[in-house]
């Protein structure tokens, strides 16, 4: 008999989380995933301008943001976040070392991602200290000075297909 420990994450019980996704499939299966983490959804959007809308009057604690939106970058909407204090956990398909320096400071989950991957993104941003969007704090959630220090690879931390945890 397996069995599975069923309990949320301390950390993540109650936050509230937003979730900024263009593919409709994948806003559902993070809004699930985070009522299965014990968190509370903070609100949702598909573009761009949705995402800046949301950005400047939401109560969350994170948002989930997918880099690319309907072909446009989330890097002003992400900036907006973290301007606000909220902690901003990037969802893309690209490696994390390509992302532009100012977003260095977010924790990334790269496509395709599960449970287990939400899970330790959120804790990564939840746990971080507050880091300015202008570098100008000591490190990111690598653990590399910021900006254009040495970096750990965030895509070191996260399981993928095929790969051992």
């Amino acid at each position: 008999m397996t069995t599975v420990d069923d309990t949320p994450n301390p950390i993540l019980r109650g936050k509230r989380i937003a979730v900024v996704e263009d593919e409709p499939a994948i806003g559902l299966l993070l809004r699930i995933m985070l009522d299965e983490l014990g968190c509370v959804q903070a609100g949702t959007a598909r573009t761009l301008s949705e995402a800046m809308a949301l950005s400047g009057d939401i109560e969350a604690d994170a948002v989930l943001l997918d880099y690319r939106l309907k072909g446009e970058l989330s890097e002003p909407a992400a900036h907006s976040f973290l301007a606000r204090g909220i902690k901003v956990v990037l969802t893309t398909g690209i490696d994390p070392r390509d992302l532009p320096g100012t977003l260095k400071v977010c924790a990334v989950i790269r496509k395709p991602f599960g449970l287990d991957n939400v899970e330790s993104g959120l804790v990564r941003a939840l746990s971080q200290s507050p880091t300015a969007i202008d570098g100008s704090a000591d490190s990111g959630p690598w653990g590399g000075s910021l900006p254009g220090g040495p970096q750990r690879s965030p895509s070191a931390d996260i399981p993928r297909a095929g790969r051992r945890a």
